[in-house]
């Protein structure tokens, strides 16, 4: 995976290639708020790329860099009735710690949250 160049140095991008093609991305980025530090945003898979283990790498990605930043409570946004995703992050110790009912354009929304730097195993 790459990790492109940001604006803050407790940013990271993460680029899933495969044969010069992007099949994925995800971001941590910090945030101002009361109750995270961190927020994991833009993760995403190419369809075509389902199941072939590129999310399960820009997560690993994504954890290892929060663990070097020491980011202690991170956060994320999914669907609410995206049960796949769901899945997916509740593998990687995310824990659903709010639900919007009206979050993304009237759409409810389940924020997650990584309460504890993960502990990552190879």
């Amino acid at each position: 995976m790459d990790n492109l160049s940001n604006a803050h140095p407790a940013s990271a991008t993460y680029i899933g290639e495969i044969n010069d093609q992007i099949v994925g991305t995800v971001r941590v980025t910090p945030i101002d708020d009361d109750h995270f530090d961190a927020m994991l945003a833009g993760m995403h898979v190419d369809p075509d790329w389902n199941d072939s283990g590129i999310g399960s790498v820009l997560m690993h990605d994504a954890l290892a860099f929060i663990a070097t930043q020491g980011f202690a409570v991170v956060q994320l946004g999914v669907i609410a009735g995206n049960a796949g995703a769901r899945r997916f992050y509740e593998r990687y110790g995310w824990e659903p710690h709010e639900e919007i009912p009206m979050g993304v354009e009237g759409v409810p929304v389940v924020i997650y949250r990584l309460a504890k730097r993960p502990q990552l195993t190879h």
